[in-house]
């Protein structure tokens, strides 16, 4: 193999911070003759770590966490990191505002945001109310969300949310996916 070769395939394997491992499998000598099976086994690198996208940061962090908790506060994690991710499907999508912010603050979509309510929140996060067992799950599942995460998992099986960008306490009368108090909607 050509030096050159060799440092593309090096150079290939470290961006992609994949580690290969070379197991022995079987090997049996012979008249002096030894002959091994080699399997090549492809496990990623323990240096990778979760992306993290350009929203995420500690102003995101508290300000979703807190829509969370007005939004699903009483709501299982599940239905947290669900109320998340429809917040960050529309930050994604060009038919919405493209920030955390611009998102939650948009006229007539979070009632929390116009009530004054949210605003609260944010001042009890930033005073450090969120202790309690139902608000750091809300910070946990903004975090999850801001990561990239699109799915969540009920009774023991994922569901992909990637496609759904709002949710009510009401039935609507489009196609939907119920979860806790709240019916998703894509």
């Amino acid at each position: 193999m050509s030096k050159k070769r060799r440092l593309l395939y090096i150079l290939i394997i470290s961006l992609l911070m994949i580690t290969i491992h070379i197991e022995t499998v079987s090997a049996f000598e012979k008249d002096d003759i030894s002959i091994s099976v080699i399997k090549t086994v492809v496990r990623p690198s323990r240096k990778v770590q979760a992306v993290k996208s350009k929203h995420y940061n500690k102003k995101n962090i508290r300000l979703l966490a807190s829509i969370i908790y007005c939004e699903a506060g009483n709501q299982p994690y599940s239905g947290k990191l669900a109320v998340a991710i429809v917040v960050m499907n529309r930050v994604r999508s060009s038919a919405y505002p493209n920030t955390v912010s611009q998102v939650i603050y948009q006229k007539s979509q979070f009632g929390p945001a116009s009530s004054g309510l949210l605003k609260k929140t944010i001042k009890n996060y930033k005073s450090g109310g969120f202790t309690t067992r139902d608000k750091k799950q809300c910070i946990r599942a903004a975090k999850e969300a801001l990561k990239g995460t699109k799915s969540i998992k009920v009774k023991n099986k994922r569901k992909v949310f990637s496609s759904y960008y709002g949710f009510n306490n009401v039935k609507p009368s489009c196609s939907f996916y119920k979860l806790g108090g709240h019916y998703f909607r894509k």
